[in-house]
């Protein structure tokens, strides 16, 4: 075991570096008893309850067998992603805290080779007690009569889902939130259990295409959809009618765990994306602003692809479609803010920098003002922003152009409806983006808690206002839904209200815009004249 485990040293040294710390004999030897108790505990159990005597003589049924399989499944699902969340997490809380994290990111190691030491190394125990129960899983199948690619599929979905939850527990664990005061480890794998629990139940749900790509991160789901017809007389698994593209992808088993895997890939592109950008550099953002274009495109395409199916009949059906795609945009945006906005010192930096540029330089078209609004990483994130509102707006006109034509409101052509609250869409989000960047400015050194909470309340206030309006007005034969306008669920403001009215909240809209964009390029400039100043006084002393 030593000489092996010498070889990985050479191959990769952070896992050589958890495996030393981490296979102590005692310690293996706990981890064999608890892989093999459940084993032991659960032949007991199927023997006990066969009131039938002579038929284990004769070996059991693949009846009794297929329970024994399924139960492993689960135990296995369990134990991985919400043990291993747990270890991986809470062991680079406690080297961030100790400050050999610092060592590690110092070392010429890739962050590919460090975090894959990580995911490997320190779940080593958990890792040594499923392959322990591997053989008696796979014996369990095949005695099960369960055909080998499935158990084979199983796995591979367990692989890819073990990559993704562990890649974001590294995220989790290393981004530097001082105002997150919950225990990471605990909240992290605690969430993990309520999502898998939750999944689990899944299978009695009918499945809509709104968020099946979220369901789709849940191993349960592959499990239900493998192996659910084994206990029953029917497979309940909604997702044999799943289309992508309007290809039915669920039909066949190959085909539904490529697109499984394809949507696990994607994720955990995304996740190493912003996971390699925050080790180096903590303070970095999360993404750059070249790749949240990618992102919000790729997001949409997906969402695309799973609304463009052939049941899509009727103009309740198109509409209830618009809905979910603009919820699942307006939460992709709300995390966008946190994730591509740069903080006060980046934006100081970036327009110190711009002051000290001689003017010929700055009209060069890869250093101008522009170019460098959409593409630097340090410069105020609202145009990047509205660039990515723009993408997304694409594939939402190209659904309508795709599926609702030819349908009617009230005589108002649902196209042209759907428009207007793009329009709307893009507008609030530009406040909210304007505002967030506003308070990552500020000097407080709460300002994530203090963006937060100043979006949060932005966007919760004219609900409530609305609310009570409603509210108190209701007795009246005629209420007015123009205050709508104004919240997130301003496509309920078209309901009873007059174009003049609409137009109107978007005039006062682009007004709010204008003056929230007018005070942060002051607030720039300021900054970076100060930065200058001191520069500069610290050249002549």
């Amino acid at each position: 075991m030593l000489n092996f485990i010498d070889q990985i040293g050479e191959w990769n040294p952070q896992l050589f570096r958890e495996l030393k710390g981490r296979l102590k004999k005692s310690h293996v030897a706990i981890a064999l008893f608890i892989s093999l108790a459940p084993q032991l505990f659960i032949l007991l159990l199927q023997f006990e309850s066969n009131q039938n005597k002579e038929k284990y003589l004769n070996f059991w049924q693949p009846e009794e067998w297929r329970m024994v399989f399924i139960s492993f499944n689960m135990i296995f699902i369990f134990t991985l992603l919400v043990g291993g969340t747990y270890l991986i997490i809470n062991d680079l809380v406690k080297e961030e805290r100790d400050g050999t994290l610092n060592f590690i990111r110092l070392s010429p190691q890739s962050e590919l080779s460090i975090f894959t030491g990580k995911m490997l190394g320190v779940p080593v125990l958990i890792h040594l007690m499923i392959i322990t129960a591997i053989p008696f899983h796979l014996f369990a199948g095949i005695s099960a009569n369960i055909p080998f690619s499935y158990i084979l599929y199983f796995y591979l979905t367990l692989v890819a889902s073990c990559i993704l939850f562990y890649s974001f527990a590294s995220l989790f664990a290393i981004f530097r939130d001082t105002d997150f005061k919950v225990s990471k480890p605990w909240f992290a794998s605690g969430a993990i259990l309520i999502f898998l629990t939750i999944s689990a139940s899944w299978e009695h749900f009918n499945i809509h295409y709104y968020y099946a790509w979220v369901r789709m991160f849940s191993p349960m789901e592959m499990n239900n959809y493998l192996f659910s017809g084994l206990l029953n007389e029917h497979n309940s698994s909604g997702f044999y009618n799943l289309s992508f593209l309007n290809l039915p992808l669920g039909k066949n088993a190959v085909s539904f765990l490529a697109l499984y895997l394809v949507n696990y890939v994607l994720a955990i592109y995304w996740v190493w994306q912003g996971l390699i950008r925050c080790f180096r550099n903590p303070n970095a953002t999360l993404l750059g602003k070249r790749q949240s274009y990618l992102l919000v495109a790729t997001f949409n395409f997906v969402h695309l692809g799973f609304l463009m199916h052939g049941n899509l009949t009727n103009q309740q059906d198109f509409i209830t479609e618009i809905i979910y795609l603009y919820i699942w945009n307006l939460l992709l945006f709300l995390a966008l803010l946190g994730a591509i906005l740069p903080h006060r010192q980046a934006i100081q930096d970036w327009a110190t920098f711009r002051l000290q540029k001689k003017p010929s330089d700055r009209v060069l078209l890869k250093n101008s003002l522009l170019s460098e609004l959409v593409l630097d990483e340090k410069s105020p994130g609202a145009l990047a922003i509205a660039i990515n509102l723009l993408i997304a707006a694409s594939f939402v006109v190209l659904l309508i152009l795709m599926k609702g034509k030819a349908y009617e409101y009230k005589g108002i052509s649902l196209s042209f409806i759907v428009t207007i609250c793009i329009i709307f869409f893009i507008s609030l989000i530009m406040i909210y983006a304007s505002i967030a960047q506003i308070m990552l400015m500020a000097k407080n050194s709460k300002r994530n808690s203090l963006a937060t909470g100043t979006t949060a309340t932005a966007i919760a206030l004219p609900i409530l206002i609305g609310s009570i309006s409603s509210i108190s007005i209701s007795s009246t034969d005629h209420v007015d839904s123009t205050l709508w306008l104004f919240t997130v669920v301003f496509p309920y403001g078209f309901v009873d209200t007059t174009a003049i009215k609409v137009f109107s909240v978007f005039i006062c809209q682009l007004a709010i815009l204008g003056l929230l964009n007018w005070h942060l390029i002051k607030q720039v400039k300021s900054l970076g004249e100060s930065a200058t100043k001191v520069i500069f006084s610290q050249v002549k002393v």
